[in-house]
């Protein structure tokens, strides 16, 4: 084929598939898209900003008014499925394949949940809610602030032992609290629906780090959770909104926190205490990944870069608990790096980098 019969080809292609849309239309189809944002969608249900992100977050409930609006069809496709009674561990992968009215393939995003993420994989459990015999030193632990709450009429008992009994210690420490004025009495509903005085006391408690020992339990909740990433993923690329919102993160750890689906607000981590068994598995982890990954990070100069690498090979870290938590180091660290950062410095990062 000559020179000129390959350009001539090239053009027919271009001409073909290349049509871009008038610029009156684009422009039209992006002050729709704001005044929709604006006036459909809601704040800390449809969407929500998360400490560490560029952009706000596109929750599942935002993602199915868009696909509404749009008249968009969902489908999915799980692609890879683990379930090992024996270890246990749980692992699924599902494509979502969003189509026009007319049956037109628009995008395709996989996403993914295994029983390892800290969401399922582990639970923050008091002292006196770890198994009789626990080893607590052994323990990952953190101190956090919660809202503690107890009925009067328990108070009053302070029952040791059985169902409902708790260490001497603690009911002693309800009653000094009630006394001091420190704890605010309430009304809170029993089992039975009545309204009965209570007690609540915000008091920075000490949790511990456990397996979960019930990860069968969550297998649907896992099966969910990797449909509903897929599905936020393609509406983003489906409907062209991934300037405004970036890709549903809630319940990924962030920072060190992890991120629940009811509030979006991190389990409040104030300190955590050296554990000399997890600096031996970093260092493990450190000797066995290539070097290339750490030339890969040090390229990363913010959140959203290293978003964006997380992004592109997702599938490889997800894969590889070590290189995961590598990802979370590094995202702890320029957290710090941002941290005094002022808003008007922040909108003029966000601006340079686009």
């Amino acid at each position: 084929m000559s020179n000129v019969e390959q350009r001539s080809e090239l053009q027919v292609i271009k001409n073909d598939h290349l049509h871009m849309m008038p610029i009156e239309q684009a422009q039209g189809w992006y002050n729709d898209f704001v005044a929709f944002s604006k006036s459909i969608l809601k704040p800390e249900l449809d969407f929500g900003i998360i400490p560490g992100t560029p952009k706000p977050s596109l929750y599942k409930p935002g993602a199915e008014k868009l696909r509404f609006v749009y008249g968009l069809g969902a489908e999915f496709d799980c692609i890879d499925k683990t379930v090992d009674l024996d270890r246990p561990f749980i692992d699924y992968s599902y494509r979502c394949t969003i189509k026009s009215k007319t049956g037109q393939i628009l995008s395709q995003c996989e996403g993914s949940c295994n029983s390892l993420e800290p969401k399922f994989g582990y639970l923050w459990k008091q002292v006196n809610e770890l198994p009789e015999g626990t080893d607590i030193s052994r323990l990952p632990s953190k101190t956090t602030g919660k809202k503690l709450s107890e009925f009067d009429f328990a108070i009053n008992k302070g029952e040791t032992s059985g169902q409902y009994g708790k260490p001497q210690e603690y009911w002693d420490n309800w009653r000094q609290a009630i006394q001091s004025g420190r704890a605010k009495q309430v009304n809170k509903k029993s089992k039975s629906g009545k309204d009965l005085i209570a007690w609540e006391l915000d008091e920075t408690v000490t949790v511990y780090r456990i397996m979960n020992p019930d990860v069968i339990g969550v297998k649907n909740t896992i099966m969910k959770m990797a449909q509903k990433r897929a599905f936020v993923g393609a509406i983003l690329l489906a409907t062209g909104a991934s300037e405004f919102f970036t890709q549903d993160i809630e319940d990924m750890e962030i920072n060190g926190a992890v991120y629940s689906d009811h509030n979006n607000v991190p389990f409040t981590e104030a300190e955590v205490v050296p554990d000399p068994i997890a600096e031996q598995a970093k260092k493990r982890m450190e000797e066995r990944i290539p070097g290339h990954w750490y030339a890969k990070l040090e390229k990363c100069k913010t959140v959203d870069d290293l978003l964006k690498l997380f992004n592109d090979k997702k599938e490889t870290i997800e894969a590889w608990p070590e290189l995961k938590q590598l990802f979370t180091d590094a995202k702890k660290q320029l957290q710090k790096n941002t941290v005094g950062m002022t808003t008007a410095d922040a909108r003029e990062n966000h601006y340079d980098r686009s």
